[in-house]
């Protein structure tokens, strides 16, 4: 891969005529952040220079290893050597499962309903616990508390 290139989206569209433009384009640079490329680049940055060593450490271990086994003593070379050691600590788990499952929108999506989801009756149970609170404040008695949030839930 070389330093830098650019990618246009419209590369993947199909059907354009030669030098027909689309009426939208979106031009990404890519710069290699592979070991040996783009070097001062990672040097500004810990974390980049981390994930370098990270993905240096788990290609060369899969040349005489299988990935899985490769990506855990990539995952324990970079937090025996104090590379990405916090966040390795608290994310081995998930660095591992994404790095061995194969990206899945569907399965992406169902995740990102799951949580939102929780985070709706976390959201929800908190806001209940508030209007409860504020309720029991005003005066309200059990009964009277449960009957207001019965029909509050209805209407």
């Amino acid at each position: 891969m070389p330093e830098q290139q650019e990618l246009k989206l419209s590369d993947a569209f199909k059907g354009l005529v030669n030098g027909e433009v689309p009426n939208m384009e979106c031009v990404v640079k890519i710069i290699n952040i592979n070991k040996g490329h783009n070097e001062e680049l990672a040097s500004r940055s810990e974390i980049l220079k981390g994930y370098e060593s990270f993905v240096y450490f788990v290609r060369e271990h899969e040349k005489s290893m299988c990935r899985s086994l490769a990506i855990q003593k990539a995952i324990d070379d970079c937090m025996r050597q104090d590379i990405l050691r916090d966040f390795l600590q608290d994310n081995a788990s998930e660095v591992r499962n994404m790095l061995f499952t194969e990206w899945n929108w569907d399965t992406a999506k169902r995740v990102w309903q799951d949580e939102a989801r929780e985070d709706g009756i976390a959201i929800g149970e908190v806001r209940g616990e508030a209007k409860v609170l504020d309720l029991m404040a005003q005066g309200y008695g059990h009964e009277q508390i449960k009957d207001i949030l019965k029909r509050s839930e209805r209407g």
